[in-house]
């Protein structure tokens, strides 16, 4: 059997010239796509022709020259005998056969010259002796010439034919046709339709858009060979109408109002939306109404159909104008169509697919879908009391939506209903989990172990530091601001006090958070740059509500810490007399970023803004002290003001075990609540982490009350839960301090051997404390995990 491929029938390739007519008026973007198939080189301006030396390799591209070719070869023919008919019933007056025979061939052989590929050189020696031979042609037509002015004749002919020689790669065939036909019709005569329809001919074939302009020459037969009026006017309402393309548009309108009226329910429109006007043409100039109206009623029946049709606008037609105005309905109406919290935590999902950033209409949905995640969050919570604290926030979060909108009357009018349906839907869901709350018995796990306290979703849960809230208020008020150094160990709460400051000091300091390990990973000095404004801005939308300035990007590529100074400049302006607070957090990442990067710019800007920007103080947060800081810090904190953070007050500690939220049942025997006390020595991280075991013990075996023993219990359920924590504290040791704290968990002792210095490291470092000339754990509990646990941690 032969291997030989198929050759296409002739039936296909007939359907093929008409769809390659059709794609070239209607779907010029479908075309466009199909032409870069057969050929990357090809498009609707290339002569194919001018590609045969590819022909042997691609029988696609062949078989679309020969198309091209075809098409333009017979339309004008076939078109004639139309003109003929159309023209006496309009005008009264005789078909001119004689000069229109004589366009088509100098048509066709100018297509000639465009098919052999030299039509660029043929046609200007052929254009000139064409042009002379017509101009002696005409001489039998001298005084009708001589009655119209050959400078009037010269204009009429070349304006239309300038004109449309530039629409007609750039705005539709149709104009280019009907124009050139209207010129050679009426202006030229027979002699110049010879040499202008072998000019054209090949100019036409020349920039390959013979197929499409076939069609809109055929028109021009019927169109210009009848029309006998002023050519000016004719040619001028004739671009009009051809820009607008009118002559489509008054099918299109009622084809779309039908649509309309047969889309009667939500699933009429999803049946109906393949047969939109834009589906069969992809450049409507003229509005089409109620096109956004039916696709936002398909989304409701067929959310993929609906969505694939918006892409399709957006991508392949010049209908983007509609494709948004459907998107903001859409998202609207799922906005108000919500009826459950489950409906509301979907619509994240739901709506995802929405381009970010939205269309300006629908500037306010990036606060609904984090409003969104927020009671996604609540719902999936593992109790009835943690989703009723989570589902606070979102609901507050609408309440302040609402009072925003007062300044906003756009936005009022567009989200208010759904602001107000999700209040109520929210405020419901809280009261019916209030009544499950009382109703279950169950204790509420309130208790955070792990990451840092959020204000918005911890609330209460912040214990004590008032001191050091105090502290920091009155240095970043002082007259002579210092720079200060935050430090203490692991997990006791530097970033939440970090994220608590702006709620515990005064309104005439503006807390900016910055996390140092965010800076870090950036590749760039412009992008760390970036990176610091960025969450700068964040910080103060968070911290104090304010609306920072944007910085310039492009800016930041040229001179990025110089760039960073000057915009500062307008943030304080911005913040008007106030104190802004600059908190880097975990800033000992920053010595990565100056030895990945070989340069110390950074701590130049850093210092610079110490000594040369009043209105700014600078906080560095991290676990060292100053004296155990690296010396590149030396030239940049050695004048820095410390303020250590430790373990809590015994007191705040209490409160933190016994009451972390309001309303938190009575549920520990005194001598529990010293037993922990005594575990932790009131180490907040691990305060927690006891508490949270003793909720969930007391819930498993559905006891309300926790005694001494359960403490015990919770402890070493916690060196499991806690793993990563003491994993942590163990690796971050070297090994003769690994040995110190072995020997020292065992026998009570350290080794002979270990230095002083190094013991009094431990004790700054709060792991030892001593007393009268002997060294104990700071932490009982960290003693029994080190006995107990730490062969398994030890570093491979």
């Amino acid at each position: 059997m032969s291997n030989a491929p198929a050759q296409p029938n002739r039936r296909s390739f007939l359907v093929e010239c008409v769809s390659i007519l059709y794609w070239a008026f209607f779907k010029p973007s479908t075309f466009h796509r199909w032409l870069r198939a057969i050929d990357p080189d090809l498009d609707v301006v290339t002569n194919p022709f001018s590609l045969r030396e590819r022909f042997g390799a691609n029988p696609r591209l062949r078989r679309y020259a020969n198309q091209v070719w075809l098409i333009s070869a017979l339309a004008p023919a076939l078109a004639m005998p139309l003109a003929g008919i159309i023209h006496p019933l309009l005008s009264g007056g005789a078909f001119r056969w004689t000069s229109s025979l004589l366009f088509l061939i100098g048509w066709w052989l100018g297509l000639v010259i465009a098919r052999s590929g030299r039509g660029s050189r043929v046609a200007r020696i052929f254009l000139l002796a064409v042009f002379v031979l017509a101009l002696l042609w005409s001489a039998g037509l001298l005084p009708a010439l001589l009655r119209a002015s050959w400078a009037v004749l010269l204009i009429t002919a070349l304006r239309p034919v300038i004109d449309v020689l530039s629409l007609a790669v750039t705005v539709w065939p149709l104009s280019f046709g009907m124009a050139l036909g209207v010129a050679f019709g009426v202006a030229a005569g027979a002699a110049a339709g010879v040499a202008l329809g072998v000019a054209f001919g090949v100019a036409i074939g020349m920039t390959g858009t013979v197929a499409a302009v076939a069609f809109g020459l055929a028109i021009s037969m019927a169109v210009g060979v009848t029309i006998g009026v002023d050519l000016n006017m004719v040619y001028s309402v004739t671009k009009i109408m051809n820009v607008l393309r009118i002559p489509f548009w008054l099918i299109e309108l009622p084809w779309m109002l039908l649509i309309a009226l047969r889309a009667r329910s939500d699933q009429d429109a999803a049946r109906l939306i393949p047969w939109l006007p834009p589906r069969f043409d992809e450049v409507i100039v003229l509005p089409l109404p109620f096109l956004d109206e039916i696709i936002a009623r398909a989304y409701r029946a067929n959310q993929a159909a609906a969505r694939e049709t918006l892409g399709y606008l957006i991508t392949r037609t010049n209908q983007q104008k509609a494709a948004r105005r459907a998107i903001v309905a859409i998202a609207i109406d799922a906005l108000e169509r919500c009826a459950t919290t489950d409906a509301i935590g979907a619509i994240a999902d739901d709506l995802a697919w929405i381009p970010n950033p939205p269309p300006k209409e629908l500037g306010g949905l990036p606060r609904f879908l984090e409003i969104a995640q927020d009671v996604r969050a609540a719902v999936q919570a593992t109790s009835l009391y943690r989703q009723r604290e989570l589902l606070a926030v979102p609901l507050q979060r609408l309440k302040r939506m609402r009072e925003g909108m007062a300044f906003d009357a756009a936005q009022a009018a567009r989200f208010g209903a759904a602001v107000d349906r999700w209040q109520a839907i929210l405020e419901t869901a809280m009261r019916t989990l209030e009544e499950g709350i009382r109703q279950a018995g169950e204790i509420p796990q309130v208790y955070i172990a792990g990451p840092p306290l959020d204000p918005d979703l911890a609330e209460t849960r912040f214990k004590g530091r008032v001191d050091v809230f105090r502290e920091i208020e009155a240095l970043a008020l002082a007259p002579q601001r210092p720079t200060l150094l935050l430090h203490g160990g692991r997990r006791v709460g530097k970033t939440s006090t970090l994220n608590y400051l702006p709620r515990r000091v005064g309104s005439g300091i503006v807390p900016l958070f910055v996390d140092a390990q965010g800076l870090a990973v950036a590749q760039t000095m412009s992008g760390l740059a970036r990176e610091l404004a960025r969450q700068m801005i964040e910080s103060a939308r968070r911290a104090r509500n304010l609306s920072l300035p944007q910085p310039d990007d492009a800016a930041f590529e040229r001179d990025p810490f110089a760039q960073v100074l000057e915009w500062m400049r307008q943030v304080e302006r911005a913040c008007g007399d106030r104190t802004l607070l600059l908190c880097l957090d975990e800033f000992e990442k920053l010595e990565e970023i100056v030895h990945t990067s070989n340069t110390r710019a950074p701590l130049h800007f850093l210092r610079h803004v110490m000594q040369h920007r009043p209105r700014w103080t600078l906080l560095f947060a991290g676990m060292r002290p100053l004296e155990e800081l690296s010396p590149l810090w030396s030239d940049y904190l050695i004048h820095a003001r410390a303020i250590r953070l430790s373990f809590l007050h015994e007191a705040d500690a209490r409160e933190l075990i016994v009451q972390p939220v309001p309303d938190f049942p009575d549920i520990y025997d005194p001598a529990a609540v010293e037993c922990i006390i005594r575990e932790t020595r009131c180490q907040p991280y691990l305060v927690q982490l006891v508490c949270t075991e003793i909720v969930n013990l007391l819930n498993r075996e559905r006891r309300g009350r926790a005694v001494a023993a359960d403490v015990d219990a919770a402890v070493i359920h916690a060196f499991e839960t806690g793993a990563p924590y003491f994993r942590e504290f163990w690796q971050s040791l070297s090994d003769a301090e690994r040995r110190a704290l072995r020997a020292l968990a065992h026998t009570g002792t350290p080794p002979d051997d270990v230095s002083p210095a190094m013991l009094a490291a431990l004790v700054r470092r709060e792991v030892l404390r001593a007393a009268d000339g002997t060294y104990a754990f700071q932490v009982p509990m960290v003693r029994r995990w080190v006995r107990e646990r730490s062969d398994a941690a030890d570093p491979p």
